[in-house]
């Protein structure tokens, strides 16, 4: 073999070792920027896996490419792209930083501690936490990521092919002076260097013979590690002893944190082991400590419980995260309780360098010579699970790159000069890039790794490539499927929004937000109100709480995170259940005939057409159906039985539902025809009565003259026609009822009634009210006492005093007064009306007659009135009176002269009818002076 190919091969695999390193590199631990986007390490993540959400290029298209120009140096180290940078290295002995946006650069750095021997073939491992990368060539050197200047540097014994892991604050790392290294990230002196007392802990790999470790046999780690649960896995190479051609291979896993705290994790101590490829030929690099290396890293799956990694003995190799089978001696050094376990291996056509990917149930990886072409290999697609072959694509010149799987897609770099891109389904070719060819090598031997939809790989032509895809976004379409437009729906638990999303732009989240309310309005300005689902990504959504009879409004509004588009508004109603209540006869009724009319009364709230059903019988649950489809609310039926009940129930229906009533009964008895109703009077407390109390008794007297067995129904609540039925119970007696109510709400207005039924009729009594308020203070009632006159009296007067006393504990109170007056106890005159004074003057009485009069008194809320009483004025005596009139009467045929005493005379006659018409004026003054009906004052 030449040395070209060999050293090609040896930039290659150091790729995927930078490219294992990068993936094992801790990524949860390193990264604080969007991890989403960044590839911080070779494989992605900690466990390899190779895979990224996100888009990635549909066409051929390069975005830029960088030249590292020096002597066209090899590039076989993978790229890192975080925040925006790339991080690759090169053979020229350069780590570069560039600018992702065009490719320009910031930054490189020299790593010349061993000369020839610096080479980057590893990829650099970026943490951005701790503003450092780390990259493996004469040992690990840790760089500031700002400045490009070296923090601290680690050497050991010959040059490295392994990247290096970041978990927990330590650095692992393989090397192939046959040592694994746990390094602090951290220097812990701040000299620059970290060195080999400063180590955290070292394991020796190599040939085991009796559980003791063979030195001068080879052990190169040359694989990156994945961490997972605690466990390193990884292989190494273990040469037969110093001058054989020949080596064995070995999977392992050991533990993360050194069991004892010795410093070294000793063969005891090892998880386990599996020898997945015997005798292969070493390959001589003419480089010492080289020699024939596992090249391919591990990907495990985590939930499979499976590692999956690649071998030069033309195998892939599916083993347990956890053996079960501990009984055989695989690695033939006499101990069996540390071997690994196999679940499958799939045989490939070529030696394995690449690295596995997984995803989506299928392993994808490359096989191919370590060599620059000329050695044909294949791309795989295997079933996870089994390793079935799905589908595979030849190559001529193999491969060693490790692929990438992304937004549906596989990318990997051939050993010459062409980058693929196959479907990850059908493997078919989408599409492929040829590499510029130059007078060293073309050959992809670095692996691609993608930061948004970018990606970006090295060629050994020296050249960095940026693959991206221009995109025109397409806005969103929506087409909404159902509820249909218009539609009526039997009920609310039937609505189901369903619609259907699509974008141009296959790969781009569609989201959805959903407007729903029964106000148009509402939907049409996409108020927050009616936002009822936000940021879905399902294209249907079920509707809780929507209402009966109600028409609601819908559209959804769908995004593609750059667009958003709106539905049509479509609407749909719930259909309101008919309702269906009995009428009469009343439950439980007695009748006293052999014909009847059985009466409901039917509703829908949406207006349609209704029809009933009629169960009749003497079922206390009837099943007969003596009416279908009527439309009248009331069935004449004849023929019945005396002394028989009978039970009827009515099913209502309209376009969607059926609602069928309660059953009623009634009883035939002729007997019934000469029944006395009951009779019902509701006591207390009284109507429309103001209570300060939060709990009453109702109370109520129902009788029966047949002396029937009574059945008491009482309906209470706060409707002005109650319909809460709180209490049924029968009596025989006509004695009272009563319930007790409990607590009550202050502020509320109560209403109640009471039903009465014999068994034939029933009497339902009106419906009273009282209403509780706290603050209430009940009225104090008025007293009111006559004075004078004394009951009975006789008097001389025909003009006197009404005299009476009045008074009222609320002392706040005003009292007012209205006196009656007559000469019949039944029929006497409001003579004064709302007086203050407890006295009323009455004039001009006639004589002879018996008056009676009483008083009543006013508080403002209640008004009482006194005991009736009477008084005589007896009859007039006549006297000399009579001659007096006779001489007014012979003055006045005369002519009157004023003057003198005739002048005098007729001033006392003007003063004194003065004086009795101010009299009259007065008020509270009254004359009985129609003697011609006694009964008109």
């Amino acid at each position: 073999m030449s040395q070209t190919p060999r050293v090609f091969m040896i930039f290659a695999c150091i790729a995927g070792f930078m490219l294992l390193l990068q993936l094992g590199l801790g990524f949860s631990d390193a990264v604080s920027a969007d991890e989403e986007e960044d590839w911080p390490m070779f494989r992605l993540d900690y466990v390899h896996t190779g895979h990224k959400e996100g888009l990635a290029p549909d066409t051929n298209q390069t975005l830029w490419t960088f030249n590292t120009t020096t002597n066209n140096r090899w590039i076989v180290s993978s790229p890192m792209i975080v925040d925006d940078y790339v991080y690759i290295g090169s053979e020229n002995g350069k780590l570069y930083k560039l600018n992702l946006a065009d490719g320009t650069e910031v930054w490189n750095y020299t790593a010349d501690e061993n000369g020839a021997w610096s080479h980057f073939w590893s990829s650099p491992y970026v943490d951005l936490e701790n503003n450092m990368v780390l990259c493996h060539a004469d040992g690990v050197h840790a760089i500031d990521l700002t400045t490009g200047e070296r923090i601290w540097h680690f050497a050991s014994a010959v040059r490295e092919f392994s990247s290096p892991v970041v978990h927990d604050g330590v650095v692992f790392v393989g090397s192939y002076d046959n040592c694994i290294y746990a390094l602090p990230q951290t220097d812990p002196n701040g000299d620059g260097n970290i060195t080999n007392d400063e180590i955290v802990w070292i394991y020796y790999s190599g040939e085991y013979q009796n559980g003791a470790r063979v030195d001068e046999t080879g052990g190169a780690v040359s694989t990156t590690l994945a961490i997972v649960n605690g466990m390193v896995f990884g292989a190494e190479q273990t040469q037969l002893d110093s001058g054989s051609q020949y080596c064995d291979y070995n999977a392992f896993a050991i533990p993360e944190v050194d069991p004892d705290g010795s410093g070294e994790i000793e063969h005891g101590e090892i998880i386990w082991k599996y020898e997945i490829g015997e005798h292969l030929p070493v390959i001589d690099t003419g480089v010492p400590g080289e020699g024939g290396d596992c090249f391919s890293s591990p990907s495990v799956d985590v939930d499979a419980g499976h590692v999956y990694i690649g071998s030069r003995d033309t195998f892939v190799y599916c083993l347990a995260i956890e053996p079960q089978d501990d009984f055989i001696d695989n690695d033939g050094d006499g101990i069996s309780g540390n071997e690994g376990e196999m679940i499958w291996r799939a045989q490939v056509d070529n030696e394995v360098y690449s690295s596995p990917s997984v995803h989506n149930g299928s392993v994808f990886i490359g096989s191919g010579m370590y060599a620059t072409n000329g050695s044909p290999g294949t791309m795989y697609c295997f079933d996870q699970t089994d390793g079935t072959e799905i589908w595979t694509h030849p190559h001529d010149d193999g491969f060693l790159s490790s692929p990438l799987v992304a937004d549906g897609k596989v990318y990997i770099g051939s050993n010459n000069d062409i980058m693929f891109c196959f479907d990850e389904v059908t493997g078919d070719v989408l599409w492929t890039y040829t590499a510029e060819t130059t007078a060293n090598q073309d050959a992809f031997g670095s692996s691609p790794s993608l930061y948004e939809d970018i990606i970006v790989i090295g060629n050994c032509n020296g050249l960095v490539y940026a693959f991206h895809t221009p995109r025109v976004n397409y806005a969103p379409e929506i087409d909404l499927i159902g509820p249909e437009d218009g539609v009526k729906l039997s009920n609310q638990g039937t609505v189901i929004l369903q619609w259907d999303g699509t974008d141009q732009n296959p790969a781009d989240t569609l989201t959805y937000d959903v407007y729903l309310s029964d106000l148009r309005s509402d939907v049409e300005n996409k108020e927050t109100v009616a936002l009822v689902s936000i940021g879905g990504t399902e294209t249907s959504y079920q509707p809780a709480a929507l209402e009966d009879g109600e028409k609601y409004y819908w559209e959804v509004v769908v995004s593609d995170g750059e667009y958003e588009t709106t539905s049509e508004i479509w609407e749909f109603t719930i259909n309101a259940p008919p309702t269906i209540i009995l009428e009469n006869p009343t439950d439980g009724f007695g009748i006293s005939t052999t014909e009847i009319i059985l009466g409901w009364a039917g509703e829908d709230d949406d207006g349609e057409d209704i029809e009933f059903d009629l169960y009749f019988d003497n079922s206390s649950d009837p099943t007969t159906l003596i009416g279908v489809n009527l439309t009248e609310d009331e069935f004449s039926i004849d023929d019945l039985e005396d002394g028989m009940t009978y039970y009827w129930k009515v099913a209502v229906k309209d376009e969607f539902t059926t609602e069928m009533s309660e059953v009623w009964s009634f009883t035939v008895n002729i007997e019934a025809a000469t029944n006395v109703p009951p009779t019902i009077e509701l006591l207390s407390p009284e109507d429309t009565a103001v209570l300060s109390v939060t709990s009453t008794t109702l109370s109520w007297q129902a009788a029966d003259d047949d002396g029937d067995e009574l059945m008491h129904s009482l309906f209470f609540d706060t409707d002005t026609d109650p319909s809460t039925m709180v209490s049924k119970f029968s009596t025989k007696k006509y004695d009272g009822s009563s319930y007790d109510t409990g607590n009550l709400d202050d502020g509320v207005t109560y209403y109640w009634k009471v039903t009465v039924s014999d068994g034939m009729q029933e009497i339902t009594s009106p419906v009273w009210s009282f209403r509780i308020d706290m603050e209430y203070i009940s009225n104090s009632i008025p007293e009111i006492d006559l004075l004078s006159p004394l009951n009975g009296q006789v008097l001389e007067t025909n003009s006197l005093q009404l005299v009476w006393k009045a008074s009222d504990d609320d002392r706040n109170d005003d009292l007012s007064f209205d006196v009656y007056l007559g000469l019949d106890e039944n029929s006497t005159v409001l003579v004064s009306n709302d007086q203050d004074t407890k006295v009323y003057q009455a004039i001009g009485l006639e004589y002879g007659k018996t008056f009676f009069w009483y008083v009543v008194v006013s508080d403002g809320t209640d008004e009482v009135s006194s005991d009736v009483r009477s008084f005589t004025i007896e009859e007039e005596i006549k006297d000399d009176k009579d001659d007096d009139k006779s001489l007014v009467e012979e003055i006045t045929d005369e002519p009157i002269y004023i003057g003198g005493i005739g002048a005098l005379i007729v001033v006392f006659i003007a003063v004194g009818i003065f004086l009795i018409i101010r009299k009259r004026s007065y008020d509270g003054d009254y004359y009985y002076d129609d003697w011609e009906d006694e009964d008109d004052w």
